[in-house]
């Protein structure tokens, strides 16, 4: 069996192999008048002092942690939503900024108000998605099909 998951988000496992598909970046999103959106350079130092819409979905939560405490910083959390529909409304609506995948980003939310993303100049690690497989398990020609065809379909997707 070859699940598809999130791999950024695996620990180091001996008895399973990966393969990482798709490399989505984190970017900053918000309104287009939010002053951070105006900035030729954004950094998480100038993120930090802005309201924060936090999406608390799978294992979101640690990774914005983890990335953060990087730099010795923490967001300014504001909000707090499990939907990614929440988030890319309240940002819309300029209630604060968030920083997620290029995967999911949308220049508009449901409310038609608009989202721009900027890249930030600290580096934030990509959410990647991709396969894993027990190491034990063989490759059986079905498996390698499989295989095949998902990375052909993403690459189609992603053009």
């Amino acid at each position: 069996m070859l699940p598809t998951l999130l791999v950024s988000n695996l620990p180091e496992m001996q008895h399973v192999g990966c393969e990482t598909l798709l490399r989505s970046a984190r970017q900053l999103w918000g309104h287009p008048d939010h002053p951070l959106m105006q900035q030729e350079e954004i950094s998480l130092s100038d993120v930090a002092r802005h309201d924060y819409i936090l999406l608390d979905m799978d294992e979101h939560i640690a990774t914005v942690i983890k990335y953060w405490g990087q730099y010795g910083l923490s967001p300014n959390v504001r909000l707090q939503s499990c939907s990614i529909e929440a988030v890319r409304s309240l940002v819309a609506s300029g209630r604060g900024v968030s920083i997620l995948s290029d995967l999911v980003y949308r220049p508009w939310s449901l409310e038609g108000q608009r989202i721009l993303r900027r890249g930030l100049s600290d580096r934030v690690p990509s959410m990647d998605v991709g396969l894993i497989w027990r190491l034990d398990a063989g490759a059986d020609p079905q498996t390698q099909s499989l295989r095949e065809f998902l990375r052909v379909a993403l690459r189609e997707t992603l053009r």
